[in-house]
């Protein structure tokens, strides 16, 4: 199956997940997804295949969103009106898309530039937010605090971020598509597990 990817995949809980437009028919002919509609690809690495996963309802065709983890679930980040207006943060829970809430456009926030959440604090009813461009590479090391209860945003500066990069660490094995067999498999010969460091 080919298809169009724009994005890089989202790694959740033994699954790779893609945003995609596109595929190629057996004509092999570009054709569009659900009128033009972006969906979200996924492969599970447990049974190794792939299903399609079409976004909440309530997110338009063509819209802006980007694919997280949320607590071992996926998580999408739906940008209203080219990213200049409020954000809503979606969970997928089994079969069914949960809005668990909605941020408001920061004022005087640049409008290529949106907040993306990074950490949830339960006991204090706060979502830690970074700071992204949608174009890559143009993103700041800018982070805020934003009270859900309040509804308010304070900066949240981390001292020395500037000297460090952000590094996704995950378990490797050789083998993509039977990762978790043989990280099973290893573990009962006693084998370690390496890592791949990625930058961005």
């Amino acid at each position: 199956m080919a298809y169009v990817r724009k994005y890089s995949a989202t790694f959740i809980n033994r699954s790779l997940y893609w945003r995609i437009d596109h595929i190629k028919d057996t004509k092999n002919c570009w054709r569009a997804l659900f009128g033009g509609s972006s969906v979200i690809l996924c492969f599970s690495l447990v049974d190794d295949t792939f299903r399609v996963i079409l976004p909440p309802d309530d997110v338009a065709k063509k819209a802006q969103y980007d694919r997280f983890d949320f607590d071992g679930c996926l998580g999408l980040i739906h940008c209203h009106a080219r990213r200049r207006a409020h954000v809503d943060i979606w969970k997928r829970n089994e079969h069914n898309w949960i809005k668990t809430m909605s941020i408001p456009r920061l004022k005087g926030l640049h409008s290529s530039l949106y907040l993306a959440p990074v950490f949830f604090y339960n006991g204090t009813g706060e979502v830690l937010l970074h700071e992204k461009d949608t174009y890559p590479g143009r993103g700041k090391d800018v982070f805020y605090l934003y009270s859900l209860e309040k509804k308010t945003f304070r900066k949240f500066k981390i001292e020395g971020m500037e000297q460090f990069t952000f590094h996704i660490h995950m378990a490797y094995t050789p083998s993509l598509t039977s990762l978790t067999r043989c990280r099973e498999r290893d573990s009962r010969k006693g084998l370690g597990q390496s890592h791949i460091v990625n930058s961005y």
